[in-house]
């Protein structure tokens, strides 16, 4: 199974020099259990956490979060479509530049 495969290998990660705290095992497990079951439909859903610093920020897609602004900085949490190119699920939360006032 793909999920024990995933969980297993935050054991032996060897970007990490302690083994991982069991909160955070448990939390990338449900992170992996929600995301198998989003891919897993028919069609699958969409994450959309891509996008360049420095690109145009997509309102259509993202809130914003501290400030506001029309240039990337960075993304919070991403964007949820109900399949690939279809309707917003879920909008998406992104830290633009601040606007130059």
């Amino acid at each position: 199974m793909k999920l024990q495969k995933f969980c297993n290998t935050l054991d032996i990660d060897e970007n990490f020099e302690h083994p991982l705290p069991e909160n955070v095992k448990l939390f990338a497990t449900k992170c992996a259990r929600v995301t198998w079951c989003m891919v897993v439909q028919s069609p699958p859903m969409q994450i959309i956490c891509d996008g360049h610093h420095g690109s145009s920020l997509d309102h259509d897609l993202f809130s914003e979060y501290t400030q506001q602004g029309d240039k990337l900085d960075f993304i919070v949490w991403p964007a949820v479509l109900i399949e690939n190119g279809g309707a917003l699920l879920s909008k998406g939360v992104a830290q633009p530049f601040k606007k130059d006032s």
